[in-house]
């Protein structure tokens, strides 16, 4: 009779053991948030917005069933006929940054409006990759105006008539602050007060931020060289970015108020309180350069033709053909290096790396029956007939090292030419549509070295010296051109380009892609009213021969890279052209490279045999040449590829150049894995949204990318 009493005891043991249990479990990532060591933007309401892709086809017309309503000028009556997406949204670097830039979209704000609340939003919770002492790139693709960009980079100081006299550290006239008030005045919505967008700050300036990840890796490993003194000696923030004498740590917060008052007066007084007011007073003496400097600054504006820009039609696993125009900020970013790249990728004939694959080549016998048949048992949609493309040799454990050494191969042929062709159109003629043009892209194949096993015939046949291999070589003078400059080539690569970029759509199409920078992270690492000032002048040449050279006003070469993609699309009879994709990326001298591989996967990956997301493009593990030494992020599972590429007979201490079989012959490329945990940002930090369309429907949906390397975030929403 008593038996239950033994039964209720074990189930009440058992309910204090699995109870607990059970909370454990079900509120585990609410105990995460007690981690000292767990990013605070890792998850939670900072990733609310997070959906990789919304459906917004099931409107009659796509999204534009409400078009006239919503189109209708508030002063002239007119009605414009383009369609709309009725979606927004953003992707950055940092989450903070998402939600201001969400909100001010929900507001009614356009995503100009938009771009300036992020932009000043990263200022505060991202000082170390740009801010208020830095400058920028904003390439916009709007509805009725076409492509426009906004150069507000920064400019060397007037006054210094040579690199000796430029101020200590490197540091140049900053850009940002008037980029943009003038991007507000000529392109945002006008629904938005000046004060209102900067109020994006308020939060994080009066009550504090914590540090994520990246911010804590980075300023410990520059905290050493960073500047507080201020030159008034008023209120610097130190106590700030240290404690007890070391540098902040992931979740600690900070709350700086020197550039709270800085933002205030901004405020109220716009640029010209930053150029010529106080603030421009106290800047000026920190830098040791006239006011005068600053007052000259001037935004460029470029727009149609001026603009970097080329076309380029890739394979479409659907069988459509997809003409793109893709749209990059013009010199001196290098936007036209990333499209120069596509365009030779799906324009490059690989008959000659096919012949050697399938043995027809008679110094080389490969074992691949055929090449096409092999790619098209491994893609989904790619036919026998079909033209083999770069794109699609990643695809297939026998032809992946082909695609890792044409792509550095392409890679190589672009970032040679830009040291010949790229500079401040202020100071030299740049003519964009012709480094784009069908000509000049097939010069520029005509440089990439089809042949895979070249390397180690120039090696047995003592063309080349085996202790070269791990150096850059100069690049060679080009006689018909200002030209690619040995001497400063190491410049170049030096330009770290520690950036931050961001992507906006807004719910009528527009479209914007942003860089900005400081120059290295923290930029010369004295800080002034609030933010770092950047260092850009360190990236000039000193070869007067360079069209990088140093000249007042100038604005240096850079490795920013802001993208848009369109396409031209029917609607209701007539032809638009619409957003595709924006994307961009920090990561310095490896800012074109990593945008040409992540377009590229995203153009021709596929995961069982379905197309890959914005996402898992962004995601796909990335490489980078550097002479011939190849740098992977993560290990190669592919074993043969690992050994083809870098195999070559000179490794073999028994070694005879009179005595070797071509068939031994392998790529020689020095193999190294740098991998993510090595180095947060290696290789960059990836930032991407886009739209999707059909042939009879402008709009089918949005997606949205952030780049993991870097804790990138991305929000997108159905408009109400």
């Amino acid at each position: 009779m008593n038996h239950y009493k033994k039964d209720l005891k074990r189930t009440y043991i058992l309910s204090i053991v699995i109870l607990p249990l059970l909370i454990a479990w079900n509120f585990d990532e609410v105990n995460t948030l007690f981690d000292p060591f767990r990013d605070p933007y890792a998850g939670g309401d900072s990733r609310e917005f997070e959906d990789e892709a919304i459906d917004i086809a099931g409107n009659d017309n796509g999204s534009t069933q409400n078009q006239t309503e919503n189109n209708i000028d508030s002063e002239t009556g007119s009605v414009s006929d383009a369609p709309e997406p009725g979606v927004y949204g953003v992707s950055s670097a940092h989450p903070l940054a998402v939600e201001e830039g969400m909100d001010v979209l929900e507001d009614g704000g356009n995503a100009v409006d938009a771009a300036v609340a992020v932009s000043f939003t990263l200022g505060v919770v991202e000082p170390y990759g740009s801010g208020l002492g830095g400058g920028g790139s904003m390439l916009i693709h709007d509805p009725d105006e076409g492509i426009v960009n906004y150069d507000y980079r920064e400019a060397a100081p007037e006054s210094a008539q040579t690199l000796e006299d430029v101020p200590e550290r490197g540091m140049a006239v900053p850009g940002f602050v008037k980029g943009m008030e003038t991007v507000y005045e000529e392109m945002g919505s006008g629904e938005k007060e000046w004060e209102q967008l900067l109020a994006a700050t308020d939060d994080y300036v009066d009550d504090g931020y914590q540090v994520d990840e990246v911010f804590a890796d980075q300023i410990s490993s520059y905290h050493r060289t960073l500047d507080f003194s201020s030159a008034d000696g008023g209120n610097s923030d130190e106590e700030e970015y240290t404690r007890y004498g070391e540098p902040v740590g992931i979740n600690d917060t900070i709350q700086p108020d020197a550039l709270a008052d800085t933002l205030e007066r901004l405020k109220a007084g716009g640029s010209e309180e930053f150029y010529e007011g106080e603030l421009a007073e106290s800047l000026a003496e920190t830098m040791n350069i006239p006011v005068d400097d600053l007052a000259s600054y001037e935004v460029h504006r470029t727009e149609g033709e001026e603009v970097a820009s080329g076309t380029w039609e890739p394979y479409d696993y659907d069988g459509e053909s997809r003409e793109q125009t893709i749209y990059g900020s013009p010199s001196p970013a290098s936007s036209t290096i990333v499209i120069q790249a596509l365009q030779m990728a799906s324009r490059l004939d690989l008959t000659e790396l096919i012949e050697i694959l399938e043995g027809d080549n008679e110094d080389y016998e490969e074992e691949i029956e055929n090449v096409s048949a092999l790619l098209a048992s491994e893609l989904d949609g790619l036919e026998e007939d079909d033209k083999i493309e770069v794109g699609h040799l990643a695809h297939s454990e026998e032809t992946e090292a082909h695609y890792y050494h044409l792509m550095s191969e392409i890679t190589d042929a672009v970032y040679s030419d830009r040291l010949g062709t790229l500079g401040d159109p202020q100071f030299d003629e740049i003519d964009h549509q012709e480094l784009n043009s069908e000509a000049y892209i097939n010069n520029l194949i005509d440089d990439v070295e089809m042949n895979p096993y070249a390397l180690s015939e120039q090696l047995r046949d003592g063309e080349i010296d085996e202790d070269e291999l791990d150096e850059n070589e100069p690049v060679e003078e080009d006689p018909d051109t200002t030209a690619a400059i040995s001497d400063e080539t190491q410049t170049d690569l030096d330009d770290p380009g520690n950036t931050t970029h961001f992507v906006i759509v807004d719910d009528e199409g527009r479209m914007v892609s942003a860089t900005h920078s400081l120059g290295e992270f923290f930029g010369s690492g004295v800080y002034n009213d609030g933010y770092f000032i950047n260092n850009q002048t360190d990236n000039f040449s000193e070869n007067e021969d360079s069209m990088n050279r140093y000249e007042p006003g100038k604005r240096p070469r850079t490795f920013v890279s802001p993208m848009i993609f369109t396409e031209t699309v029917n609607y209701e009879n007539e032809e638009y052209e619409v957003p595709s994709l924006g994307f961009g990326s920090p990561g310095g001298s490896r800012i074109p490279a990593m945008q040409f591989q992540t377009a590229m996967e995203y153009q021709y990956g596929q995961e069982d045999g379905e197309a890959l997301s914005l996402q898992e493009a962004i995601m796909q593990p990335r490489f980078y040449t550097d002479g011939n030494i190849l740098y992977t992020e993560e290990q190669l599972g592919n074993d043969y590829a690992r050994e083809i590429l870098q195999y070559s007979p000179v490794d073999d201490p028994a070694f005879n150049p009179d005595n070797v079989n071509e068939e031994d012959f392998q790529m020689g490329y020095d193999y190294n894995v740098q991998g993510y945990a090595d180095s947060l940002l290696f290789y960059g930090g990836i930032q991407g949204l886009g739209f999707s369309h059909s042939s009879d429907n402008p709009y089918e949906g949005i997606y949205g990318g952030g780049d993991e390397r870097r804790n990138g975030s991305w929000g997108i929403r159905e408009a109400e």
